[in-house]
């Protein structure tokens, strides 16, 4: 004899891209402004997201041997998160890779990935200044 069956559920609201990223963005915003106030778990994700952050940088500074690594957008306005990526770089790096390469926060906020399209798109952009 078989259990009895819940009756099906209706399928959830498909979200569009656009408002998952929003959810998102506005879910990172709380974790910052939590580790911003001292608060101890917020603190340790922040730091846990630049080390691992700074993993990545690091093994692309081993194969590259770039001078400059900028961290954009969101996570490059965590002073932390850059902080920790730093250190990250500077621990994984092999020498001289790991006293030649600098972590920056970049400057260009949500726009730095625009701005790079147009200068690859438009060569005469290269030349300009953006603050």
């Amino acid at each position: 004899m078989r259990a009895p069956q819940a009756a099906p559920t209706a399928a959830p609201e498909v979200e569009t891209p656009a408002e998952v990223a929003e959810e998102v963005e506005a879910e990172a915003e709380m974790v910052f402004e939590a580790a911003r106030r001292g608060e101890v778990a917020a603190v340790r994700a922040v730091e846990i997201t630049g080390r691992y952050l700074g993993m990545g940088a690091a093994a692309v500074a081993n194969i590259l041997d770039p001078d400059l690594v900028i961290l954009g957008g969101g996570l490059g306005r965590q002073p932390r998160i850059v902080e920790a990526a730093a250190a990250e770089v500077a621990a994984r790096c092999i020498p001289p890779i790991d006293r030649e390469v600098t972590v920056l926060a970049g400057e260009l906020g949500d726009d730095a990935g625009l701005w790079g399209a147009a200068m690859l798109a438009d060569p005469a952009l290269r030349d300009i200044r953006v603050a």
